[in-house]
């Protein structure tokens, strides 16, 4: 809601909700060609909400914000005609993956490396920092000379060095966790070394 950028937007139009069913009357880019799907968030009046699933290229089941991903899913207040927008930071998200797999010497590009990306077993601990990582770039940028015109750029650069403390702290905290053999084992862990959190 708060940063956005006209490159990374999927798909907007006009939506209806009705408990967790979302269903789209006009669209702009049907959801299923746009590539929304589970784990993409919808701006729907400008309230947002997860989506669950894709039911077809005009539903979607979605979610307000739920405590964890087996929580059921909490019906929103219900909408005739809102209008909606898909936007995705898939590309800081993807970056900040690739740098923390590079903290532990983990090269996710190469296929041949060992140890690779498929060796790690701990993947859903590392989400929090990987998205910590991810907020403090997006941030970072909007926050940039010409990031933001409307004047809220030193807002964002406070929210940035917030992320980049929170990021940094995730960071020590965590391990990778190999399983070096294919046996279902860990048999080694690797701290995050340190390094410096780069746009690149």
């Amino acid at each position: 809601r708060d940063v956005r950028w006209v490159g990374q937007r999927l798909t907007g139009g006009t939506c209806g909700l009705s408990g967790t069913t979302l269903t789209a009357s006009t669209l702009e880019v049907a959801f299923d060609a746009a590539g929304v799907d589970a784990g993409a968030v919808v701006l729907l009046d400008e309230a947002p909400y997860e989506v669950v699933s894709r039911t077809s290229g005009v539903v979607l089941e979605v979610s307000r914000l739920r405590g964890s991903l087996s929580d059921a899913s909490i019906p929103g207040l219900p909408v005739s005609s809102g209008a909606m927008s898909v936007a995705t930071f898939e590309p800081q998200i993807s970056m900040v993956a690739r740098q923390v797999l590079r903290l532990a010497g983990i090269d996710s590009q190469d296929a041949s490396s060992s140890p690779g990306a498929s060796d790690v077993v701990n993947g859903d601990e590392l989400r929090r920092v990987v998205a910590l990582g991810a907020l403090h770039l997006i941030f970072a940028a909007a926050g940039a000379p010409g990031g933001s015109s409307d004047g809220a750029a030193s807002t964002w650069s406070a929210r940035a060095a917030w992320y980049r403390e929170r990021f940094s702290s995730e960071r020590a905290r965590v391990s990778v966790l190999l399983d070096l053999d294919g046996n279902g084992e860990v048999d080694a862990a690797r701290r995050l070394d340190v390094g410096r959190l780069v746009r690149g």
